[in-house]
């Protein structure tokens, strides 16, 4: 659905276009990763196909690949055709293949790992221009098909290059062809790391504590021990085991994806019997230290969270041994960022399935049939159940045409656009979706990092679209309308994150035994959410200025005509600066905090307002201030500031370019910043810089994943 949405909108815009335009207002949005493959996803799109036909259609293109390059690297190592296909199809019957599909485009990631490697085992061989050109177009792929691939990729690329470099130390000619070809993956990391950068704008994931890297680290049980109703070979030999995610750390995805007990066993024995061969040692390093690496900070076996724990982190207190790669998780640039360790057991699975290629590749002729048998024993212990899986297959795509007729055609028939909000603003998969298939505008946008971004250059009335719930809500919702901020909000009677994976609510899909958890979830979850929104919609009926319509799953608010044209408006904002009144109390002063607080702002709270990294104020000139100059004073106080980390605030005028001024906070106290303001203005806008912001999450202080940068407590303008 993430991925659908920004194809839709690229297709939207041209076959060339790689920014989507109708998501994440008021920026195009670029997508924080799958560019490989929502670029011919929209290409599909564009050629006539439905988004969820059309991304099959993509997905099985990859994974075509995917499949070739396994047999490509098996040949290469001196297997058989007939015996490649079948060690191909090992691979990516491996659940840390398949099972990753429902997070879009690190599966095929996990898929294409072989095939990766199998284009700088190529290049070791024999590097040519061909070759080179190959590794560049791989590592560029590679980036913008997902970040923890990628990182993988670069690592198993280096621990070759470098024990090939090892094994030639006799041979100047053969040094020399290794140095090239390391250099060669070099430039072509570097070009894909700055095409990414430049693609993003230079945006990255903030880091994270530890205890989500404990928490998110590979269990040795996981890894020795089926998950129950996920393998057809092991519940019918009763050997699985249940898991809930009440009592576990970390989600679903750390157990379902990981276990690898077959693999695991003849990758060892495929090690001793290629001891000989020149690569055997590497690719055994690289699956030991990638399985080191998946453990994450602690070592778990079996653990479960104490029965009064919610929280999914782990604390240092619930682990029972240090692995002692702490260090590494706080510090190393790519591995810090990678919140999920167990995902590098996919390198080492890879690695571990090159083994057994390896000894595939050296038995003799007359032990063909036994490796063949082998080989087919695995896949067979691998398989998911297959009528499960078609059962699933068939209820989701019946559920994604009913997202289109019910969800998307509904809010079509409602004639929202072109510009709309959704509130309240989250994750949102569904806002995202619709508004490309619609060809609207909307603020909202689905993926952690593609709403952070959007976030810091949405307009405070955006922000404050919370949750429709709350007493508050109907004024904010008339505010935003009256503020020519969009032209229409919708209130959504369904989950606009979770019900992209259900629809409309988890328990519609029990019957056909899918696994969708539904745990606390209410089995007619429509009905509820439009009678915790009643009170809201009630308030935005007796509004003057709002008309509402209902639909089935929504609701939607628009201004009456009356209001809804520019001079209405204008008469609007003027009211609305005559109630400004300096200095301003963010918190107290709720109305006039609203018109001020113009962007880059976090929601309403009852002491203070936390700015974003970058931020926006609109100040009305009192009077006082139209014939001659005045300052701009902000109140504030600064998130985590200290003498170990000093913080750099700047504000600026938007109108005088040379009006700037800068202080660096060194404590949380509450400082004062001056700005001079140029004259003959109506109205001042400033713009407010804290690059060193970060959050409570990454310097561990608590689960809070917000970027904070300044508590602003009061703004004023005086001579």
């Amino acid at each position: 659905m993430w991925t659908a949405a920004f194809a839709q909108s690229f297709a939207n815009q041209g076959l060339l276009s790689i920014y989507a335009h109708n998501i994440g207002a008021p920026l195009p949005a670029g997508i924080a990763f799958g560019l490989s493959g929502a670029l011919p996803l929209a290409w599909l799109i564009k050629a006539g196909l439905t988004p969820f036909i059309a991304y099959t259609a993509m997905v099985a293109g990859w994974l075509a690949v995917a499949y070739i390059g396994a047999i490509a690297m098996c040949r290469r190592l001196g297997n058989g055709f007939a015996l490649s296909c079948m060690l191909a199809a090992l691979w990516l019957c491996l659940p840390m293949a398949w099972m990753h599909a429902s997070y879009s485009m690190l599966g095929l990631g996990m898929a294409l790992l072989p095939t990766y490697l199998w284009v700088t085992v190529r290049s070791l061989d024999a590097l040519s221009r061909g070759s080179a050109v190959l590794l560049v177009a791989t590592a560029v792929c590679a980036v913008f098909m997902d970040g923890y691939t990628f990182v993988m990729y670069v690592a198993g690329a280096a621990l070759l290059c470098l024990g090939t470099l090892r094994s030639v130390r006799g041979s100047d000619e053969a040094r020399r062809r290794v140095l090239g070809v390391l250099a060669v993956h070099g430039v072509a990391f570097v070009v894909a790391i700055l095409l990414y950068k430049a693609y993003v704008h230079g945006g990255g994931y903030e880091a994270v504590p530890l205890s989500m890297f404990r928490a998110w680290g590979l269990d040795v049980h996981f890894a020795l021990v089926p998950t129950a109703g996920e393998f057809w070979f092991w519940d019918m030999a009763h050997l699985a085991s249940y898991r809930d995610k009440d009592v576990l750390y970390g989600d679903a995805s750390v157990w379902l994806t990981t276990f690898a007990a077959p693999l695991l066993v003849a990758a060892a024995w495929s090690a001793w019997r290629a001891r000989t061969h020149k690569a055997t040692r590497w690719f055994a390093l690289m699956a030991v230290l990638a399985l080191y690496l998946s453990l994450g900070p602690s070592l778990k076996i079996d653990a479960h969270k104490p029965a009064d724990v919610v929280d999914t982190s782990m604390p240092a207190k619930a682990s029972s041994m240090s692995t002692g790669s702490a260090v590494l998780w706080r510090h190393a640039p790519g591995l810090r960022l990678m919140r999920a360790p167990y995902r590098w057991a996919g390198l080492g699975y890879c690695a571990c399935w090159i083994l057994i290629v390896l000894a595939c590749g050296k038995r003799e002729e007359r032990f063909r049939k036994a490796d063949t048998i082998i080989v087919a024993l695995l896949i067979l212990m691998f398989l998911p159940h297959p009528g499960q899986k078609f059962i699933e297959g068939r209820v989701f795509l019946g559920m994604a045409r009913s997202i289109d007729s019910e969800w998307v055609d509904s809010l079509r028939s409602a004639g929202i656009g072109p510009k709309v909000a959704f509130a309240p603003h989250g994750n949102d998969f569904l806002a995202a979706y619709a508004a490309a298939r619609l060809n609207v505008v909307t603020f909202n946008i689905g993926g952690d990092k593609n709403v952070e971004q959007a976030m810091s250059e949405w307009p405070a009335a955006m922000v404050n679209l919370t949750d429709p719930s709350q007493p508050a809500a109907a004024g904010t919702i008339e505010a935003f309308l009256l503020g020519d901020t969009a032209e229409h909000v919708v209130i959504p009677y369904v989950d606009l994150l979770w019900a992209a994976h259900a629809w409309p609510c988890p328990w519609e899909y029990l019957q056909y035994g899918v696994g969708i958890n539904t745990k606390g979830v209410s089995s007619d979850c429509v009905n509820d959410a439009r009678q915790r929104y009643a009170a809201t919609i009630q308030n935005l009926r007796a509004s003057p200025y709002v008309n509402v319509v209902e639909q089935p799953l929504f609701a939607v608010a628009t201004l009456k005509p009356a209001y809804a044209t520019e001079s209405a408006r204008e008469a609007q904002r003027l009211a609305g600066a005559a109630l400004v009144k300096y200095p301003v109390n963010v918190a107290g002063d709720v109305a006039a905090a609203r018109i001020v607080l113009a962007s880059g702002w976090h929601p309403e709270e009852p002491q203070n307002r936390w700015s974003l990294p970058r931020a926006r104020v609109t100040l009305p000139a009192p009077a006082t201030c139209k014939d001659k100059p005045c300052k701009a004073v902000f109140t504030f106080s600064v998130f985590a500031a200290s003498t170990g980390r000093p913080v750099k605030v700047t504000v600026r005028s938007l109108d005088d370019a040379t009006s700037t001024a800068t202080t660096t906070i060194a404590d949380e106290a509450e400082h004062e910043l001056i700005l001079n303001l140029p004259h003959n203005l109506d109205v001042f806008h400033i713009a407010m810089d804290i690059p060193e912001a970060t959050s409570p999450a990454a310097l561990g202080v608590s689960a809070d994943g917000r970027v904070l940068g300044v508590s602003l407590r009061s703004v004023d303008v005086r001579p």
